[in-house]
């Protein structure tokens, strides 16, 4: 089986170019993909009315798909309540505890692991839901081919990592960043002003392209313009407090002077002097 056989079945929506582009760069990149069965027998299972994972800290990727009845995944920042059709995918090393909401429940859970053999990438830092989730059976048919057949190819997987997260994608498609995400971007800003798409991208747990669209139709404008007036407000925030203009451009990522000067005066009408004196 190659990638474009992988990509077969009918009945799931054809490949999105950003995710053409996530697997070619993570290829290109040396990284892998793991899908495991360990601790389950099964994919697919039918859980009854009363059961109860404990308290789990694993280091590698878990989605849970519910099929039907209904579950609760419990973390520091709270509880999930799943149905039918929606999905949850739990980054590594998150505590979590996973248990019955009310009656027997059918679902799916599937681990993987993604990146280079000495680091995991993960993507997001808390549980991503999807509600009413369409696309994903024809996926965990084929993860389900490759686990019993105990296949090692790295395109294969990665594959079936990509149609995985094209069909999350794709369920959340009318989404719009919460408060809560964009002030998670402003702290990664906040922590590194010299980011980039990327690094915002990983924050939220999304392909590059995909998190490009969803910040563009959230904020107005596209990541780089989004970190730029971030980087702006703290240029300000700074100046104000009384930095100096050329240390707080260094700083803040900014190597050539006239750039930042002629930024911040794009920002807010003036240069940094004249900024402070009407500040006065």
């Amino acid at each position: 089986m190659i990638v474009n056989e992988v990509k077969k079945p009918a009945s799931l929506p054809p490949l999105e170019v950003d995710d053409r582009r996530l697997m070619a760069a993570m290829s290109r990149a040396g990284f892998y993909l793991t899908l495991s069965m360990e601790g389950f027998p099964r994919i697919r299972c039918r859980l009854p009315s009363s059961w109860d994972t404990g308290t789990q800290l694993l280091d590698h990727h878990l989605l849970y798909v519910v099929f039907s009845g209904s579950m609760v995944v419990s973390t520091t920042g709270g509880e999930s309540l799943s149905g039918p059709g929606d999905a949850l995918l739990i980054p590594p090393r998150l505590s979590f505890r996973a248990h019955s909401a009310a009656g027997a429940v059918r679902l799916a859970r599937l681990r993987f692991r993604i990146g280079k053999p000495e680091h995991t990438l993960i993507w997001g830092h808390k549980p991503r839901r999807w509600n009413g989730l369409t696309g994903i059976e024809p996926v965990l048919n084929i993860a389900e081919d490759l686990l019993l057949r105990g296949v090692q190819e790295p395109a294969e997987h990665l594959a079936v990592f990509t149609l995985l997260f094209g069909a999350l994608q794709r369920a959340g498609g009318d989404q719009a960043l919460t408060p809560a995400q964009v002030s998670e971007l402003r702290q990664r800003i906040v922590r590194d002003p010299s980011c980039t798409p990327a690094d915002l991208a990983r924050v939220l747990g999304l392909s590059h392209d995909y998190a490009t669209r969803l910040i563009s139709r959230s904020l107005g404008q596209p990541p780089r313009g989004f970190i730029l007036q971030e980087r702006l407000r703290l240029a300000a925030d700074r100046l104000a407090a009384g930095a100096a203009s050329t240390a707080v451009a260094k700083e803040l990522g900014w190597h050539d002077q006239k750039l930042f000067l002629r930024q911040f005066r794009t920002a807010y009408g003036m240069p940094p002097g004249r900024w402070l004196r009407h500040l006065a």
